[in-house]
């Protein structure tokens, strides 16, 4: 039905419009026409329904985060919220803070009362660690104790508090590379890896190139906007490039084609 619709707005454009091939295989919002990606979807269909970790790897751009908040939302923790933590982009003492809580005996002067940790605000639903290979080694042994026994102790305090939630990870580097850089904790690794997921970057999949387009193309128009007439010499420019930044270079891209139309079309030249 989704597909349809968006076929009846590509026609709704002036000129005659190409209209996007059928994905062949679509889940939700993740457009899915090259051979890797259809094997990510399945893995995704036969792994949402566990209550098992996933480890999703992937360059930056690639999509991970929409493939963990996919897995969660057809799992079976999935009417409680999802939460997240960046491990990349937090100084080691907040995110250790974020990871296990704060304890008011921790002795911090500008702690007040008690604070639970993700892992404790996650009870019964799913957490997804984002960039766990940037995690300092030190939070990684007290992840892998979090992991191995369910059990989380706050910052400042010995005492176990028993934690029950799914664990998701995303990583832009192959998390066994870290293992081999001595960058990640062999035995984090084999808790995180036990459904391992690869998404491979969007100018090794080129089939996607063009329903990716589409499907940012008509979420930017909107149900009622007018779609501009789109040029063919436009594709071979797109396959041609190496996209860096992956899926999310190419919805910038997109974003930046529709402000800077080509006599009213997106050609060549209406790229950045």
């Amino acid at each position: 039905i989704n597909k349809a619709l968006e076929y009846s707005q590509l026609q709704k454009g002036s000129g005659p419009v190409e209209v996007a091939p059928q994905t062949q295989y679509q889940f939700d919002n993740i457009v899915a026409e090259s051979a890797s990606m259809r094997n990510v979807c399945e893995m995704i269909r036969r792994v949402a329904p566990l209550d098992i970790p996933v480890l999703i790897c992937g360059e930056t751009g690639t999509g991970k985060d929409l493939i963990a908040k996919t897995i969660h939302a057809n799992g079976p923790k999935k009417a409680k919220r999802l939460l997240q933590v960046n491990c990349a982009t937090l100084p080691e003492p907040v995110l250790e803070f974020e990871l296990l809580g704060i304890s008011q005996a921790s002795g911090l002067p500008w702690v007040k009362g008690e604070r639970k940790g993700i892992f404790e605000n996650a009870f019964g639903s799913s957490v997804l660690l984002k960039e766990v290979g940037w995690t300092p080694p030190r939070l990684q042994s007290k992840l892998f104790a979090v992991l191995l026994r369910d059990e989380v102790k706050r910052v400042g305090s010995n005492e176990p508090i028993t934690v029950s939630c799914r664990i998701l990870a995303t990583s832009n580097i192959p998390l066994q590379r870290l293992v081999e850089d001595g960058h990640v904790q062999q035995d984090l690794y084999s808790l995180l890896n036990v459904v391992p997921i690869e998404i491979a970057p969007l100018r090794d999949r080129l089939e996607d190139i063009k329903p990716l387009f589409y499907h940012f193309l008509l979420a930017k128009v909107g149900k009622d906007g007018k779609v501009p007439v789109i040029d063919g010499e436009l594709w071979p420019v797109l396959e041609s490039y190496a996209w860096h930044g992956n899926v999310r270079e190419l919805e910038i891209a997109v974003t930046y084609a529709l402000q800077t139309l080509d006599g009213g079309k997106i050609t060549k030249n209406s790229l950045p």
